[in-house]
């Protein structure tokens, strides 16, 4: 996708741009990973490990063209906390993107990011399970 040259002011406002279109980069690629014909069996981990809340609001901000602002509008939320949702779906798409996490650790790292377990608790969680899997 090309994205227009277009002179910003702003450089916070430089760095979302540059932020979404690689977001929206990304949400390019793993439609063309998806499609019918791709020689692709089944989903990638990170996709299949998604909640489906993450994966309907990928839809959204896709069908959005990745505009905030719009998502903002959908959910009729502020924009600064469509921003952390986001951002917190990204950290999820990178925690189970990494491929080498025992599943109830990318578990409680995933309720943790989705602010089930507060980060201590998530940590002593973990800790105890890994004490218990090496006995």
């Amino acid at each position: 996708m090309h994205v227009p040259h277009v002179r910003i002011c702003s450089t916070q406002l430089k760095n979302e741009l540059t932020q979404l279109t690689a977001h929206f980069n990304i949400i390019n690629i793993i439609l063309s990973l998806l499609k019918k014909g791709s020689g692709m069996k089944h989903l990638p981990e990170w996709l299949a490990n998604l909640a489906d809340e993450d994966i309907a609001f990928i839809k959204n901000f896709m069908l959005a063209s990745g505009s905030l602002k719009r998502m903002a509008q959908l959910y009729q939320v502020s924009y600064p906390t469509m921003r952390v949702r986001l951002d917190k779906l990204i950290d999820k798409i990178r925690l189970n993107d990494s491929g080498d996490e025992d599943p109830f650790v990318l578990l409680v790292k995933s309720l943790a990011i989705d602010e089930k377990y507060d980060v201590d608790t998530a940590r002593v969680l973990i800790e105890e399970y890994r004490k218990r899997k090496d006995e």
